[in-house]
């Protein structure tokens, strides 16, 4: 057997924190042994780093990787609104692309998203969903580890808003990501604010297919990839891509590429 196994998801680490003040913010400096993710809802703050400083005002976020010495400081007399969450990657998780850099509003208002929605349900204990906590930690990692967004391809999209944009692109990282798991349509779609028939219409406005269909390209081309790791057994790789019977997926794989996966693997 090998002993590549599926990535585990992020682990909160720092419980919610939603404050507002108009007598100034002014830490003291600090540190953590996880990442921190802030969004500023109110005024403006600044994070002053051991390597100058960086500005945000209403709307923008900021995440900070592991061991940044670091402190908050606001304006007094004007009132300021912070929202802070704290996670741990696990090992080899991809490298947080946007760490220590400004996100402009249009991106961190997913983030502000996930970040009220992990609020309401740690608040809620003892009755807190922590599958549901796991999910949005799982995808403001994915939010986070993107480059800055691209324009949409041409055609498509055009009458999808910035919001409808962040969470359609949002979503398909979230289906990428999850690949493994037995991933149902109507509960992707409830975990992103939508029913069912909405998402599948915005997600298809936007990729140009199905989500089922998307979920479906992506599983394949996983098992492809997979599939070149000679260690890996032909069972072993539906079962990371999401395949439950390894016989119907050599026969689904069959059916996309012409050949069995035994044939493929090593190559």
């Amino acid at each position: 057997m090998s002993n590549i196994k599926p990535t585990s998801p992020p682990r909160l680490r720092l419980i919610l924190q939603g404050r507002e003040s108009r007598r100034g913010m002014d830490s003291h400096p600090h540190r953590h042994p996880f990442h921190e993710l802030a969004v500023v809802t109110d005024g403006r703050c600044r994070w002053v780093l051991e390597r100058g400083s960086v500005q945000l005002r209403a709307g923008e976020a900021l995440v900070l990787e592991p061991g940044v010495l670091h402190h908050e400081e606001s304006e007094p007399g004007v009132r300021t609104g912070v929202w802070w969450v704290g996670f741990s990657l696990p090992a080899h998780h991809p490298p947080l692309r946007r760490a220590g850099h400004p996100i402009p509003v249009a991106e961190a208002e997913p983030l502000l998203e996930r970040i009220q929605t992990i609020h309401r349900e740690v608040t809620r204990r003892p009755l807190w969903h922590e599958r549901r906590v796991a999910l949005a930690l799982q995808e403001l990692a994915l939010l986070l580890g993107r480059p800055r967004s691209s324009p949409p391809p041409a055609g498509r999209s055009r009458t999808l808003n910035q919001r409808q944009l962040n969470l359609m692109q949002t979503a398909a990282h979230y289906l990428e990501a999850n690949l493994s798991e037995d991933l149902a349509i109507g509960e992707v779609a409830r975990i992103h604010g939508l029913s069912g028939p909405h998402f599948t219409t915005l997600f298809a406005r936007h990729h140009g297919v199905s989500p089922q269909k998307y979920l479906q390209h992506a599983r394949f081309r996983q098992a492809r990839a997979l599939l070149a790791d000679a260690r890996l057994s032909v069972k072993e790789v539906a079962s990371l891509c999401g395949f439950h019977d390894p016989a119907h997926f050599t026969r689904q794989f069959r059916r996309v590429f012409g050949r069995p996966p035994s044939r493929c693997q090593g190559t």
